[in-house]
């Protein structure tokens, strides 16, 4: 078996350093180690990139392979500290000469990155202790690289953040050079015994490239094989470089602007394998191997070099990044993040189907297609990313003002007559914006855009470059199959312009004619032969009388429910999620090629871009893609889902990566928005800490004050009235003290705490803000009492809690502060007006919370209500109460969220605590719920 000698290049930058909410004041440290498998042998070393002689404190350091970086004092909260550190981690790995490819692409890079403190300055460096730390998993391609930037969060003790960028390469691939350490044949699991393998000079030149079993007569066959899969390997790396290097200089007009060497990957290839053809000799086969490899490896080593120098530490290149980044992670959190629209009156009727099938489907999804095979991001970070074991799974009710229409003619009119806000501005100009662009880089690949081309909107401009990148590459893949790409794609974008006339677009038909075009383009892309090419754009048009059986957006569209898709599809109250504020930017979506506008773009957008078919790696990698698309779909039929999921809307909640570039200077005068944070039952001010974070890292420069409510962190046993009292005092005395200019209050809240806020909206003395109000986010909040909890362990702690602590909020909680439940505090409260002030009203419960009732979380009727006699028509009239006002309120929407979390099997999870606290300190699920829509209800 002959092996063969990869290097791989990796180059590291630490950018900022973001004291989010620390603990301690003091000196910190981020040190930075790349770790191999073990199974494979190798050779690290580690590099600071422009360090010569020795360093000192106050730069960076290698130690032992790990990069330290300078030593920074940290005092204020919020603060930033600028690293801006770069080195280089270069591997050498011995692979097996039969499967170099594979094994690169299987080999499980990761960068460890830890946060070392210490509170004293004169502490010898290597024995700062370590506080926290977070491994990253790189998945490096040869042919792709790899080119990412990602915010690495600490844990919640040490909330900071360090932001990363990875640029990683192939540099070299040739005989083995240099000895490398292997686990030995007789060590236990093959730890241990480290052997060095054979003595490199002892062995001849032909049985380095041959392989060690060589004999003449097969040899030269298998050293033809070999020389061209080397090659190829090298030629492709050179190529995914290059193209990289190409689309960022197009996309980053400030970078120097270099004509890169280009060579045809095909032409070069069939050069190189022709001359090796012509010797016959072994010894000059084997010399010819060796100098070919080494002239490919040195245009390749000096590209990335070219590279490096370039974009290494630039400040655009990182926003550019950063922003990629953002969109790929909000993206993969929209999966398993289901919305149904109903119409307003709905949310007084017992939805017990509903719910039942929210249970089955979060049951479903955990081991299906769908969710094991959602590809990875390119750089991730398991604990904050998450993958299919460990997110949440989410299901949202949004009740509104729906238009009543009977057929589709009357919709067409009404988003015609511009009522409806979600109306999208796309249509030909869209796909023949993206033909020019097709044009422009057949023409010239590597000239910079036209200015008219790319509408940069709301600094939006990831789309934007995507399409400019997608279309680039899809002209150069295109080109040696068509004859004509640029007719093909105008032919599309004209169909594509007749069917806009046809229909009215909601979002629901939207992704519908997305899919349908993305089956076109996804022809023209896969098909090698020109003969299949071409006819791409009719097999289009053929297959478009059948699309209403793909699902629109989530639902599988049985003809008799289409009529209720479309009022489903359509929002037209102010209040809704503003998605339609958003989607003037959508268009530039249409440019992806077919695998990236409708797949979840859940990796690099560059996707694959081998032009050459003649290894399947690239088809692989596009399959990975569609594997998982039509699992998605496949799951939606086969549960026959009522609704649509979030990651086929093309705008979430969150569109501005955490920490940007340039804050936007907030301009007070229209006011700020208020955020009071009420904990719940013997919790403390903290308590919401990570809820705050996340909304402050989401909306930055959002005029965004928050209020940690602590009067009541004492005594959270006192009856409601005491504890009203209190929060009302620390509002009204906070907006004084600190003279705020009040333009809107939200208010947040975690299980009993909701209850006070609700009676605080009743006071006299709050009257005046209650044209301010918002937002009111209840997480688990109890409005309903803890009638009908299905747990006898919790109902039975409550009771003992109650009498040992003398309780008043207990008691009023557990209705038994009245022996007529009609003058109970919560059936009392129900009667004062107050939920139907905010725009939106948002309330998330779990059924794996125990502690509080999920209907009453949910204010909706319960089965076990509904056989009760005696208390199920005072808590019937509880729940009309609350609901009426709400229906009645032009400007208010309800909605109710429904979480699944993924949770260990531990004592908590049994007794139902663990879901009870997991929406205060569930990292996962506070992004998944923010940044895909929960941001919208504080924007």
């Amino acid at each position: 078996m002959s092996e063969v000698q990869g290097t791989v290049e990796f180059s590291v930058e630490l950018h900022k350093f973001h004291n989010v909410d620390l603990f301690q004041r003091g000196y910190y440290q981020i040190r930075a180690g790349l770790k191999i498998p073990s199974r494979i042998p190798h050779r690290l070393f580690a590099t600071i990139a422009g360090q010569t002689g020795d360093s000192s404190l106050c730069s960076a350091c290698v130690h032992e392979n790990n990069v330290y970086s300078r030593i920074f004092q940290i005092l204020y909260r919020n603060e930033e500290i600028i690293l801006n550190e770069s080195m280089n981690f270069r591997v050498h790995l011995l692979l097996d000469g039969e499967r170099v490819e594979d094994a690169l692409s299987e080999a499980d890079f990761q960068l460890k990155l830890d946060l070392h403190f210490t509170d004293s300055e004169q502490q010898d460096v290597p024995a700062i202790p370590m506080i926290s730390s977070r491994t990253l998993c790189l998945h490096f391609h040869p042919r792709r690289g790899l080119h990412h930037h990602v915010p690495v969060m600490f844990d919640y003790f040490h909330l900071s953040v360090i932001s990363v960028t990875v640029h990683a390469s192939l540099v070299a691939l040739h005989q083995p050079l240099i000895s490398f350490a292997r686990p030995g044949k007789g060590s236990w699991l093959g730890k241990g015994n480290l052997d060095t393998g054979p003595d490199q000079s002892s062995m001849s030149l032909e049985n380095l490239v041959f392989g060690a079993g060589y004999c003449k007569p097969t040899s030269s066959e298998h050293a033809y094989k070999w020389h061209k899969d080397l090659c190829l390997l090298l030629l492709n790396a050179q190529r995914g470089l290059h193209m990289y290097y190409t689309l960022i200089m197009k996309e980053i007009p400030d970078l120097p602007q270099l004509k890169l060497e280009e060579f045809s990957t095909e032409d070069t290839l069939s050069q190189l394998c022709t001359e090796l053809q012509l010797l016959s000799n072994p010894e000059k086969i084997a010399e010819q191997i060796s100098k070919d490899l080494a002239w490919l490896c040195s245009h390749l080593l000096a590209l990335w070099t070219q590279f490096l120098e370039v974009a290494t530490l630039h400040p655009e290149v990182t926003a550019y990044l950063t922003q990629e980044h953002h969109m790929l992670r909000v993206r993969r959190f929209s999966e398993a993040f289901f919305y149904t629209e109903h119409q307003k009156l709905a949310v007084l009727t017992f939805q017990e189907g509903l719910i039942q099938s929210h249970g089955q489907i979060s049951t479903e999804i955990r081991n299906s297609d769908y969710f094991t095979s959602m590809p990875p991001l390119p750089a991730e970070c398991l604990d904050i990313d998450g993958d299919w074991n460990t997110l949440p799974v989410i299901f949202e009710d949004r009740y509104m003002d729906l238009p009543c229409k009977d057929n589709i003619s009357e919709f067409q009119s009404l988003e015609s007559n511009g009522e409806c806000s979600l109306k999208t501005p796309r249509a030909n100009n869209y796909l023949d914006k993206s033909t020019e662009k097709f044009d422009a880089c057949i023409k010239d690949p590597k000239g910079k855009p036209k200015p008219d081309s790319f509408e940069i909107e709301q600094g939006f401009y990831t789309d934007i470059r995507v399409t400019g990148e997608e279309s680039f590459s899809q002209s150069i893949k295109v080109l040696p199959d068509t004859c004509n790409p640029v007719s093909a794609a105008s032919e599309t974008s004209t169909e594509f312009g007749s069917m806009q006339g046809e229909c009215g677009r909601s979002l629901a038909d939207e992704s519908q004619v997305v899919y349908t075009e993305m089956q076109g383009l996804q022809e023209i892309e896969l098909n090698d032969s020109p003969a299949s090419a071409d006819p791409a754009s009719g097999s289009y048009q053929d297959e478009y009388p059948q699309e209403p059986e793909m699902t629109t957006e989530g639902v599988a569209l049985e003809s008799r429910k289409a009529v209720d898709v479309v009022n489903l599809s359509v929002s037209c109250t102010a209040t809704c999620l503003p998605f339609s504020s958003v989607l003037k930017e959508t268009p530039a979506m249409v440019g992806f090629s077919a695998k990236q506008a409708v797949f979840p773009i859940t990796r690099q957008p560059l996707g694959s871009f081998g032009v050459v078919s003649s290894n399947s790696n690239e088809v692989d990698e596009e399959a990975n893609e569609r594997i998982f698309y039509q699992a998605k779909e496949k799951f939606k039929k086969e549960m026959k889902i009522e609704g649509f999921l979030y990651s086929d809307l093309s705008v979430l909640a969150s569109d501005i990566p955490y920490f940007p570039p340039e804050e936007e200077e907030e301009n007070l005068e229209d006011g700020i928005h208020l955020v009071v944070c009420v904990h719940g039952l013997d919790g403390n001010s903290a308590d919401l800490r990570l809820v705050k974070t996340f909304i402050e890292l989401g909306l930055p420069g959002g005029k965004l004050d928050f209020l940690m409510s602590e009067r009541n962190q004492t005594d959270t046993f006192a009856d409601f009235d005491t504890m009203t009292d209190r929060l009302l005092d620390e509002i009204i005395q906070h907006i004084q003290l600190y003279n705020l200019s009040i333009s809107r209050i939200s208010f947040i809240g975690h299980s009993l705490g909701n209850v006070i806020i609700r009676s605080v909206l009743t006071r006299p003395r709050f009257r005046y803000y209650l044209n301010k109000l918002h937002t009111f986010l209840s997480l688990s909040g109890p409005h309903l009492g803890t009638l009908y909890n299905n747990s006898t362990l919790v109902s039975t702690g409550l009771w003992l809690m109650q009498k040992l602590k003398k309780s008043g909020s207990l008691l009023q909680l557990t209705f038994r502060d009245n022996a007529d439940l009609r003058k109970c505090f919560l059936y009392q409260l129900s009667q004062k007006t107050g939920l139907q002030y905010f725009k939106n009203v948002v309330l998330v419960a779990s059924p794996q919370d125990r502690y509080v009732p999920f209907h009453s979380a949910r204010i909706e009727m319960c089965k076990n209500a509904l056989k009760d006699r005696h208390t199920g028509p005072v808590y019937a009239e509880m729940i009309n109460n609350l609901l009426q006002p709400l229906i009645g309120a032009k400007d208010c929407t309800l909605i109710r969220h429904n979480v699944f979390h993924a949770l260990p099997n531990t004592a908590n999870t049994l007794i139902g605590r663990a879901a009870h606290i997991a929406v205060l300190d569930s990292e996962l699920f506070l992004e998944k719920f923010f940044l895909v829509a929960g941001l919208n209800y504080f924007k």
